[in-house]
């Protein structure tokens, strides 16, 4: 995975310890490394301003720690091969947070991924959904296992979007598919990931319908296109949390959820009614550029693909 991003690829010990002091990391075995100093080591790593997404394995096991000035959120995938590439492994981790030792013991054989989520981009979101600026660095309880629902989920969400850096690069570079990714993954964490400022994540006293009639009418006359989280906010004029514990309460979903099944019945309408040339036309009609994630959410919904909808 993520084979176009090339980081590190070597035998030597010394080389890949050095490589990852680069990315803020520190390599040990947890055997004596040769006289030879042999130790194969693969890295793909994607780098950009505010996350970094890895694919990493080892010939050996080895204990990776985040040095002390690495100033991201660091949440950990462990694979295994399939029959079509790499399944999510079962697997009990732990998520790394910025000051705090959090080592991740690889074994060896195993391939991994890896998303580092920047410090100051998972605050300016904790602020916009709990309404309140963190005087100091979230710190979250540091337990990942895969047996859990949401961490499987998180699993999966990584793992995807590895799949869909490796089958068209720099994807995530795209403002509306990166911000999409990104607030997923920190939405899941500081909704139900315990942390230092879980207290702030509770519901609200009561119902506001008014936010949540705002954001409806709002979502209503944009289905031609994806939003923000932040727009959603904004519209509400309520803090991010009280507005999905209100939508929630109201629709069973979250506002993002809803709008997605919002554009996708929207699609579908359009498919029954032959309204549009192609597959690629009605998807890009409706906000959904990745028209292979329109297919999959669309096949998800109603059990037969877009296609073959539009061909009936």
């Amino acid at each position: 995975m993520l084979s176009h991003y090339a980081y590190l690829d070597t035998t030597d010990f010394e080389v890949s310890r050095a490589y990852h002091a680069a990315a803020r990391f520190d390599l040990r075995p947890l055997a004596p490394v040769g006289r030879d100093g042999h130790l194969s080591s693969r890295v793909n790593a994607m780098f950009e301003r505010h996350f970094q997404l890895y694919f990493f394995s080892y010939s050996a096991s080895i204990r990776l720690d985040a040095l002390s000035d690495n100033a991201n959120y660091v949440i950990p995938v462990r694979l295994e091969a399939g029959s079509t590439g790499h399944d999510v492994a079962r697997f009990d981790g732990r998520i790394g947070s910025p000051g705090r030792a959090d080592p991740l013991l690889v074994p060896a054989g195993y391939a991994h991924l890896g998303l580092g989520i920047d410090a100051a981009l998972l605050r300016a979101h904790a602020e916009l959904l709990l309404g309140e600026l963190p005087d100091k660095p979230i710190s979250f309880t540091p337990d990942f296992s895969t047996d859990r629902s949401l961490h499987r989920t998180l699993a999966h969400l990584i793992k995807h979007a590895a799949e869909e850096e490796e089958a068209e690069p720099w994807s995530l570079r795209d403002p509306i598919r990166g911000q999409s990714f990104l607030s997923s993954v920190m939405n899941l964490l500081l909704l139900h990931q315990p942390h230092s400022l879980s207290h702030l994540a509770l519901p609200g006293a009561g119902p506001a319908p008014r936010d949540v009639k705002r954001v409806l009418d709002y979502i209503e006359a944009h289905l031609d296109r994806p939003v923000t989280l932040a727009t959603l906010v904004a519209v509400g004029g309520v803090p991010g949390r009280t507005l999905n514990e209100h939508f929630r309460r109201f629709t069973g979903l979250s506002p993002m959820a809803y709008h997605r099944k919002r554009r996708l019945e929207a699609a579908h309408r359009a498919l029954c009614a032959g309204d549009g040339t192609s597959v690629t036309d009605i998807a890009l009609r409706f906000g959904f550029n990745n028209v292979g994630r329109f297919a999959a959410l669309y096949r998800q919904a109603h059990g037969v693909t877009p296609a073959q909808h539009l061909r009936r």
